[in-house]
């Protein structure tokens, strides 16, 4: 995984799961299905199921792709609110 980072006590905290569980959220703040987004995406949407399950991970152009598409900053989307 390619957004994977050691944390406290060797632990490691996965910001894969982060990401999928932030644009879940984010496309349904939005008010999106995801065939919705994945036609405004135009991926199909198996693959919007796979990012939000965290079965797959989307390439730093699609994060940004779809932070666009979600009207939100990608930092949302790798869980920093603030």
């Amino acid at each position: 995984m390619i957004f994977q980072a050691k944390y406290h006590n060797s632990r490691y905290f996965n910001f894969v799961e982060i990401l999928s569980q932030r644009i879940k959220e984010a496309r349904q703040l939005k008010g999106l299905t995801q065939i919705e987004l994945s036609a405004l995406l135009n991926v199909k949407q198996n693959t919007i199921s796979q990012y939000e399950t965290g079965a797959s991970e989307p390439s730093a152009e699609m994060i940004s792709k779809i932070a666009r598409a979600l009207d939100c900053d990608p930092n949302f989307l790798f869980g920093f609110d603030g």
